[in-house]
């Protein structure tokens, strides 16, 4: 999933502007994400700590606060 979101981001990019970029988190995106969650049987989504329309489950929180702390290294 992340490979293909990196990609479509990086041509959009290439292609366009910033704003063409936007475009890809907005609309392909989440379609990205349900296929792969298909693929997988998995339910993919997102949060933050500071969320924009509903609080995150208990763990998810809890994730978002440990991990908020220490950035992974490597390919992101």
């Amino acid at each position: 999933m992340a490979k293909t979101l990196k990609g479509e981001l990086q041509q959009a990019l290439k292609t366009g502007d910033a704003a063409q970029a936007i475009g890809v988190c907005s609309h392909k995106a989440p379609k990205i994400a349900r296929a792969a969650g298909q693929r997988y049987g998995l339910v993919i989504d997102r949060t933050s700590l500071k969320p924009r329309r509903r609080l995150p489950d208990a763990w998810k929180n809890g994730y978002c606060r440990n991990s908020s702390a220490v950035r992974p290294t490597g390919n992101q």
